[in-house]
């Protein structure tokens, strides 16, 4: 991930004048965030839709359908592709959910993605509609609102880090309406005060809740909704995040420039039948800084041992994988496909985590 500074200091003498520089930067930028937001573009396709998510599932049966007669190369590896608290610095990126409790199920009413510039005193966040699918770690392609079902809180984390590419300082829990009175107001002071739960250090909440107090609520906090595409599939509407948009907001919004080049794509599938293999292999794989497109269930669940599929130049990737999982036969594929450029298939050699 690559920062670039998202408003630049002008040496002015006066302190008014600084004052109204930034204000000036400020009023710029918003522009410009609007323009993108206003030129998203909206696609209705029932038949494109339901084309993608039946092409995902028989993409998942085509990649192990060819079964190869190879060593393998299992090795134990302490590497378990655990994430590690990043260090607070002048900026910082964390999740806030509004959430909600019924029959004894959680679900997110409201996702935002906070960027809260402390040096500068500058808070900008990304809402992101709760209907809008994406590939949620041992759920697949699912809807916002639904990725804290595993009752797992790292997976809401790692489900956004793999949608904006980049590494969350954290996440932080409240309840849906006590977020949407703060949205209303943009009193973003309280979010740590009214917080149900928090994986945030202590002293770091207390830093960015005192940079937050600072700001002017009309000039230095913003939120824009995440650019979507709409696609209707019967009576109901879903939302798929329109990926050149949300890259240009990005970059405007927190000066966070993604390099697609660098960006490895890989699928997971479940082929050891296990619940929720896939997903925990999903989560190390994000960890490791690469972008999990989907995880599905294999074409059986008869795989002894994990596979790792190579499809173009990615050995030294492929590698990192096997000592991170500890186990996997490394095979390069010759096929073309635009997919992903890694598919792991978990078999029955791979340890779980929670099963140590």
């Amino acid at each position: 991930m690559e920062l670039d500074p998202v408003i630049k200091n002008r040496r002015v003498k006066i302190k008014r004048g600084i004052r109204l520089s930034r204000r000036l930067e400020r009023k710029r930028k918003l522009k410009r965030i609007l323009l993108i937001v206003a030129g998203i573009v909206v696609l209705v396709g029932v038949l494109a839709g339901g084309f993608g998510f039946r092409f995902l599932g028989q993409f998942s049966k085509y990649l192990t359908s060819l079964k190869p007669k190879t060593a393998s190369l299992n090795r134990n590896v302490e590497s378990s592709g655990a994430p590690s608290k990043p260090k607070l610095g002048d900026k910082v990126i964390f999740l806030v959910m509004g959430v909600q409790t019924e029959d004894g199920k959680v679900s997110v009413d409201e996702t935002l993605t906070l960027f809260c510039d402390l040096k500068e005193g500058i808070l900008n966040g990304i809402s992101i509609p709760k209907d809008t699918f994406i590939e949620i770690p041992g759920l697949g392609f699912e809807r916002v609102g639904g990725m804290l079902s595993s009752g797992k809180d790292s997976t809401a984390v790692s489900a956004i880090q793999n949608l904006f590419g980049i590494e969350l300082h954290g996440y932080v829990k409240l309840d849906y309406l006590d977020l949407e009175r703060i949205m209303d107001k943009n009193d973003f002071e309280k979010v740590f005060k009214l917080a149900i739960d928090s994986d945030i250090l202590s002293d770091h909440k207390e830093k960015i809740s005192e940079a937050i107090e600072k700001m002017d609520p009309q000039e230095d906090i913003s939120v824009v909704p995440l650019p979507v595409k709409n696609h209707a599939v019967g009576e109901g509407i879903y939302y798929e995040p329109d990926k050149d948009r949300m890259e240009e907001l990005l970059a405007v919004l927190w000066g966070v420039r993604i390099k697609k080049e660098e960006t490895v794509r890989a699928m997971v599938l479940n082929g050891c039948g296990v619940p929720g293999i896939a997903g925990e292999v999903a989560d190390k794989l994000i960890n490791m800084g690469y972008q999990v497109v989907g995880t599905k269930n294999a074409d059986n669940f008869s795989y002894e041992e994990t596979q790792i599929l190579v499809y173009g130049e990615h050995n030294e990737v492929s590698t990192n994988i096997q000592k991170t999982l500890g186990v996997g036969i490394i095979v390069n594929r010759s096929i073309t496909q635009d997919l992903a450029d890694i598919v792991v298939v978990v078999g029955k050699d791979y340890v779980s985590d929670e099963g140590e």
